[in-house]
């Protein structure tokens, strides 16, 4: 059994399409298998997980591990394949995983945003990269 524990905050799904359809325009699902979000996201219990878990059979990671979008989050440092018998740490993994933009603010990001104002990254009127000017 093999897992992929991912670090983004939204659940993806990824697709197989049945080609033998291809020259009718038929886009015929074949398998599908969706990869758990919510990294970063406070849940009902009010905890804040740094990785999601999820268990892939082996027959889907063999045309996963070929599918582009798969590969792209794989690169990014968004996903990482794991392969063993028990569940993995999901803590353990996703700190070597990048976290996801659209996560939840932490008390580090508030601090190094108080150090770039304090250390003149920001201080003289810069702005920071995602803020721009409105003319």
């Amino acid at each position: 059994m093999s897992y992929v524990i991912s670090r983004a905050a939204n659940s993806t799904d990824y697709v197989l399409y049945d080609e033998s359809n291809a020259k009718r325009d038929l886009d015929i699902i074949k398998a599908k298998v969706t990869i758990k979000g919510g990294a970063d996201v406070i849940d009902k219990h009010l905890m804040t997980h740094q990785g999601i878990v999820t268990e892939v059979k082996d027959s889907d990671l063999e045309w996963l591990e070929k599918n582009t979008h798969f590969q792209e989050h794989v690169k990014n440092g968004t996903l990482i394949v794991v392969k063993r018998k028990k569940t993995p740490d999901a803590e353990e993994y996703a700190r070597d995983l990048k976290r996801d933009k659209s996560s939840q603010l932490t008390p580090e990001d508030y601090k190094n945003r108080n150090a770039e104002l304090c250390n003149g990254s920001l201080a003289h009127g810069a702005l920071p990269q995602h803020v721009s000017r409105v003319a």
